[in-house]
């Protein structure tokens, strides 16, 4: 649920058996991760502000989409290598259309909130994975690579293939 409200994925690797915090979590990407939680905390709190009024007025609607949120989770959520956001993809509308309506519900300051914090929360992962996200970090690397192989091997014939094998120096 805390990928459906923003966290960043990279949190896996900090948090153990038991909900336990990693401290080396605050240690590197604390500058992100402090205002990360509390901005979800105050997703949170409204959230679940606007599931008790929910729950009075459109409690048939609320769990139909809690429902998806669920239902769309059963084929990933006991294999323990299925951890990823992106098994979030169907289970999301779910996730998205529990907000939407707990929202509405809400008065409107409180809604506005609501969608504020849950945009600086995926603001802030957005800017933490930009710079920590291995995917997106591997195409610097090789770009960096391919100019220092350019550098050193300026002429290469055309159609050759290159394979480094057993290099004694890497």
């Amino acid at each position: 649920m805390a990928w459906g409200f923003g966290w960043p994925e990279i949190l896996i690797d900090f948090i153990g058996p038991g909900l336990k915090i990693n401290s080396n979590l605050f240690t590197q990407y604390g500058y992100h991760v402090i205002p990360i939680f509390i901005s979800s905390l105050v997703t949170a709190v409204i959230y679940l502000l606007g599931i008790a009024k929910s729950m009075v007025s459109d409690r048939k609607l609320l769990l139909f989409f809690l429902g998806i949120f669920f239902v769309g989770l059963l084929p990933v959520i006991f294999w323990p290598w299925h951890r990823f956001s992106y098994y979030l993809t169907v289970p999301l509308f779910g996730l998205v259309g529990s907000f939407v309506l707990c929202l509405s519900k809400l008065p409107k300051w409180l809604s506005v909130i609501g969608c504020a914090s849950l945009f600086l929360t995926n603001i802030i992962t957005i800017n933490l994975l930009y710079r920590t996200y291995w995917a997106i970090n591997r195409a610097k690397v090789s770009e960096d690579f391919v100019k220092i192989f350019k550098q050193q091997f300026p002429k290469i014939p055309k159609g050759s293939s290159i394979c480094i094998i057993n290099d004694p120096n890497y």
